[in-house]
């Protein structure tokens, strides 16, 4: 935003804003609430088209990102929701380490560990 797009009230001190930085700053509010980063709502600023497909663009990728999160969420949630019976810890990394071979040899994607953590 540079300087000359918003002016000082005398009277209050406070800053006073033309209408098109306000639209611009709702446009921004609206992406925050809907997840995108900085980056994503630059683009939304920056793109060439119209701001409907600029929109559009940005939103299938985050869309598609979202999509992939919740399945990964309720992956976890169903591993906390197992009761976990085994006797002993090594029990329990032989089951687990069992059922990833099992979806690998079904053709499934093998057991992973979490994001942000070491196997």
């Amino acid at each position: 935003m540079k300087r000359r797009d918003c002016f000082r009230d005398r009277s209050s001190g406070q800053r006073r804003y033309d209408r098109s930085i306000l639209a611009r700053l709702a446009v921004l509010k609206r992406a925050k609430d809907c997840g995108f980063t900085l980056d994503e709502a630059r683009q939304l600023f920056n793109d060439q088209g119209r701001p409907r497909k600029r929109w559009e663009r940005v939103a299938v990728k985050k869309m598609a990102e979202l999509d992939e999160l919740m399945q990964k969420i309720a992956g976890m949630k169903n591993l906390l929701e197992k009761r976990c019976r085994c006797a002993d810890l090594e029990e329990c990394g032989r089951r687990i380490l069992e059922a990833c071979a099992g979806q690998l040899a079904a053709g499934r994607r093998p057991c992973e560990p979490v994001a942000g953590r070491s196997a």
